[in-house]
């Protein structure tokens, strides 16, 4: 059976899908939630250090450790949010044990403003406008590439922002819709799974930040789709994207706006391949530059049919305020959980949750986006309620 590493700071979706498709997994992430657990033959603490999610020379020390102590061979690992920054020690972490992804050099040039952003222009790739040096004016956003999830997008003329590094941006503001594009890329080309509605800011005080994700959205135009492809195309091939990867954007109207690429696994594959295939599809493109031809595409979507599909959905529950999350309450929520099927992350044990942090996240089915979005709601507010009672 093949044998594969996961780590990030979160890869519950990751190990599901290694689970569908009959791979054995031992993940190191940074919550160990009951769900990973469950998937993985074994789990460990994602090594972290001060200021950065995830310690790459810490981790490729427990990949020698894992190598040498268990003996069996293992095909190599698949890396997870966490890795942005440039001192994350990707490199480290790919020499242990060999990376099944875009290279570590390919993420360092997509996760560098000025080269990644230049190659957008050079290419013709529109973006909303972006300066490299400090912009105070309204309307304009300070970015990082070092951060995921939105946690790292203020407003540019907002008081006490932490210290800029080098990999801050300043983006101007922009209307539109957010939307994301889930692929697997094999460095030349992409197969576009699909298009994906983005939710952001629950709370006045992180407005940009990431609270879940629903999709796959019913394929617009046929001009849209082709549009989407050739992007999803241009962008593969100028930045060596391998396996599983995110293209985030503004869609306004059919203009689309490039904000940045996951060049990992993004938060969305958990809307793909409920049927199983996904992993095994990330592998084959990593490790034999196969892509999925149109009715594996179709499959991992959901359906054979876009009208017989059904839309999917997922969102996070943050904590409002300093949460301690008792024996009781757990316990709570673990019967919610066996009655509804739709609760996942939750805490494998009581845990205090700061505020603002991830307690759990709940998911809904639908026939069209906006019910999706409805339901989510009405979920992601009846677990604040169980919390609070």
């Amino acid at each position: 059976m093949t044998r594969l590493v996961l780590a990030g700071v979160s890869v519950r979706a990751l190990a599901q899908a290694a689970r569908r498709d009959g791979l054995d997994v031992v993940a190191f992430d940074a919550f160990g939630d009951a769900d990973t657990r469950e998937a993985c033959e074994r789990w460990q603490p994602l090594p972290a250090r001060p200021g950065s999610p995830v310690d790459g020379e810490a981790l490729a020390a427990c990949l020698h450790a894992l190598v040498r102590q268990d003996g069996r061979e293992w095909l190599g690992w698949v890396p997870g949010s966490g890795f942005e920054p440039r001192d994350s020690g990707l490199e480290a972490a790919a020499e242990a044990l060999p990376l099944l992804g875009t290279t570590p050099a390919a993420v360092r040039r997509v996760r560098d403003p000025a080269f990644f952003f230049g190659v957008l222009d050079a290419r013709g790739i529109e973006h909303p406008p972006v300066q490299l040096r400090p912009v105070t004016s309204r309307g304009w956003l300070r970015k990082d590439f070092g951060g995921s999830g939105g946690e790292h997008i203020h407003a540019a003329d907002a008081p006490d922002l932490p210290p800029a590094t080098g990999q801050t941006y300043w983006q101007q503001w922009m209307a539109g819709q957010p939307l994301s594009l889930t692929l697997i890329g094999n460095g030349s080309r992409a197969a576009l799974l699909g298009a994906n509605r983005l939710l952001c800011g629950t709370d006045a005080a992180h407005p940009w930040r990431y609270t879940g994700v629903i999709g796959p959205l019913p394929w617009p135009s046929g001009r849209q789709q082709t549009a989407w492809q050739g992007l999803a195309d241009r962008l593969v091939a100028a930045f060596e994207l391998r396996g599983l990867c995110g293209i985030d954007l503004l869609l306004d109207g059919e203009r689309c706006l490039v904000l940045e690429v996951n060049a990992r696994p993004p938060a969305s594959l958990v809307l793909y391949g409920r049927g199983g295939g996904l992993m095994q599809a990330h592998l084959r493109a990593c490790c034999q530059g196969r892509l999925p031809d149109a009715a594996a595409l179709a499959a991992l979507r959901g359906g054979l049919a876009a009208d017989a599909m059904e839309v999917g959905g997922q969102a996070v529950v943050h904590a409002p305020r300093p949460l301690r999350l008792d024996p009781r309450q757990l316990e709570r929520l673990r019967q919610d959980r066996r009655t509804t099927h739709d609760l996942h992350d939750l805490p494998s044990a009581p845990i205090e949750v700061a505020a603002w942090q991830p307690v759990c996240s709940v998911s809904a089915r639908a026939a069209d986006p906006d019910t999706v979005a409805r339901l989510l709601s009405q979920r992601h507010d009846h677990i604040l309620n169980l919390l609070d009672t």
